[in-house]
């Protein structure tokens, strides 16, 4: 059976070890505090599209739309 789960869980490195990282910010599946390995992560999760993030930003026209000359 496969299933199919979106969440976005934020990571940082643990200071100890450069191929464990601990959630900082977790989903219901993911508890924030779980230290996880590199290889995992690289197996079980994908980063992130910073552009679709940013259609949920207020400012996003001023920063996406050219001015038009002479405003």
């Amino acid at each position: 059976m496969k299933l199919k789960y979106t969440g976005i869980i934020k990571i940082e490195p643990v200071l100890t070890s450069k191929q464990m990282f601990r959630v900082t910010k977790g989903t219901e599946l993911v508890p924030a505090g779980q230290v996880m390995r590199l290889e995992y992560i690289k197996a079980n999760f994908r980063p992130v599209c910073s552009e679709s993030l940013n259609l949920m930003d207020p400012d996003r026209n001023k920063r996406l739309c050219q001015p038009i000359i002479g405003e």
